[in-house]
């Protein structure tokens, strides 16, 4: 299991990580694909307890519209020398004004 980390610590990962979409979704806090995202938002909103989980070729721009139905951004990070992820937590903290978990 991945590790989820904030400002001050490491915290239990409770949220699944659903990367097969044609399955039905299971119950509790998941994790989808940014794509998954945008092609089922409506449902995804009215289901709740879903996050957004974000690779480096992501533009969290494409999220505008969402932006506070989102419960978390998990960001993936390849490798700790890969900017990329630092890039895009700060393009939804600083343009985005997103202010949930990420």
């Amino acid at each position: 299991m991945q590790n989820l980390i904030n400002l001050t610590s490491v915290l239990e990962n409770n949220w699944s990580i659903v990367s097969h979409t044609d399955t039905p979704l299971p119950a509790g806090n998941i994790l989808v694909l940014g794509d998954y995202w945008l092609e089922n938002r409506d449902a995804l909103i009215a289901r709740k307890n879903v996050g957004v989980l974000l690779f480096g070729n992501a533009n969290p721009l494409d999220f505008a519209d969402d932006i506070s139905s989102i419960e978390l951004f998990a960001v993936n990070f390849p490798a700790f020398a890969d900017g990329r992820g630092y890039s895009i937590a700060r393009m939804l903290r600083e343009r985005l004004n997103y202010q949930g978990e990420i």
